[in-house]
């Protein structure tokens, strides 16, 4: 599973994740990193484009392992701090009405599909989903390293894996009613996805790369 905050509001009416202009990149950074499984595909933004893109990823017609797209929030804001600005402050009417279901509907679909790991790209929504508060502090630098070390040693995923478990950035999902062990991997958030470049690729695409490298592994 991709597991994102909350959906945009044009992402919504387009009827496809990440498909508000300023987010279109993260599809071709999936479709030209080392594990993609959509190379033939070209993406388009128009409407019939991205009708097909949607038919692509509902049949599963593509080579790497099925993916699964979910937002921990499922009601559309420009970010997900906008949510929080709809209940009284200090209430806990957030934490009721929106974040707790949130969790509760994730944990069920990790059951339903059997889906041993998640993919994480906000910091609170990691958090949120293993349960650990602030474990996710300072993870752009921590994944900016981890994967200066794995290139300098020939692109290793041993080592980033390495380095991403003694960083706390893997991590076992905790909610509600789920028994099987899934696990968690942070990765780099969204807004950073064409920065500090490495051999010509972002950091961004270098971690979701290595992300799902491990989901693969995990899968088999």
């Amino acid at each position: 599973m991709l597991l994102f905050s909350n959906p945009h509001p044009e992402s919504v009416r387009q009827g496809l994740f990440m498909s508000e202009r300023s987010s279109r990149g993260f599809w071709e950074i999936l479709k030209n990193i080392e594990q993609r499984g959509m190379g033939n595909h070209n993406f388009s933004w128009d409407e019939e484009g991205i009708r097909k893109t949607v038919s692509l990823l509902l049949k599963g017609d593509y080579d790497m392992p099925l993916l699964f797209f979910d937002c921990l929030y499922q009601i559309p804001s420009n970010k997900p701090g906008d949510l929080k600005k709809l209940f009284a402050h200090r209430s806990g009417d957030f934490k009721k009405y929106i974040h707790e279901p949130g969790l509760e509907r994730i944990g069920k679909i990790l059951r339903q599909y059997n889906i041993k790991t998640v993919i994480v790209f906000t910091g609170e929504t990691f958090e949120s989903i293993v349960n650990k508060p602030g474990i996710s502090k300072g993870s752009r630098e921590k994944l900016c390293e981890f994967t200066k070390k794995a290139i300098k040693k020939d692109n290793s995923y041993e080592i980033f894996i390495k380095c991403m478990r003694e960083g706390g950035l893997i991590q076992q999902v905790i909610l509600p009613d789920l028994d099987s062990c899934v696990t968690a991997i942070k990765v780099m958030d969204t807004r950073a996805k064409y920065r500090w470049k490495i051999k010509g690729l972002s950091t961004f695409a270098h971690v979701l790369n290595f992300a799902l490298q491990y989901a693969h592994k995990r899968e088999h």
